[in-house]
């Protein structure tokens, strides 16, 4: 239930991707701040089933100022959800070096599964695939890394808050 009270936060940060974010491009990539939130929150430690009201609020608010087809966002930030939930349980030891691995594989999966759906839906009308990895992917996938750090941090300090009475490995 503790989830829920962070879906504000959530909200600050879809207005704050769609004003400031959005306006700082590379070439014709732009940072996803709610894709780190989801991933940053997927990989803390006491975060159980909240992981999935987050990325799908997430991808519902994604897909609000988009023009991608629905289910789009959905598919990538629960790809990144579950990635984050299976990696953290088995795999890594440290939090962070998940995230930014996450964030680096999420970016370019999410953005070669969106180009090719875009591919599919317009019957093959669209830029080559080498054009949309050199103009979006990449440089998405580079400044997503640049905005990791900030939202991984804000999230953190945002799992201590809500699990501030229950014990939580730093």
């Amino acid at each position: 239930m503790r989830e829920w009270l962070l879906l504000p936060v959530l909200a600050a940060l879809w207005i704050l991707e769609s004003t400031l974010v959005r306006g700082v491009t590379l070439f014709s990539g732009a940072a996803d701040v709610l894709l780190l939130a989801v991933i940053a929150w997927a990989v803390q430690p006491p975060v159980g089933r909240g992981m999935w009201l987050w990325a799908a609020a997430a991808a519902l608010l994604s897909e609000l100022g988009s023009a991608m087809p629905p289910g789009a966002y959905l598919a990538v930030y629960l790809l990144g959800a579950t990635l984050a939930w299976a990696l953290r349980r088995r795999a890594w030891q440290s939090r962070f070096w998940l995230y930014l691995w996450l964030v680096l594989l999420v970016s370019l999966l999410g953005g070669l599964g969106m180009y090719f759906l875009l591919w599919i839906l317009h019957g093959g009308l669209l830029g080559s695939l080498s054009q949309a990895l050199t103009l979006v992917i990449l440089p998405s996938a580079f400044l997503n890394l640049l905005w990791a750090l900030p939202v991984y941090f804000l999230v953190r300090e945002l799992m201590y808050w809500v699990y501030a009475g229950e014990e939580v490995e730093a």
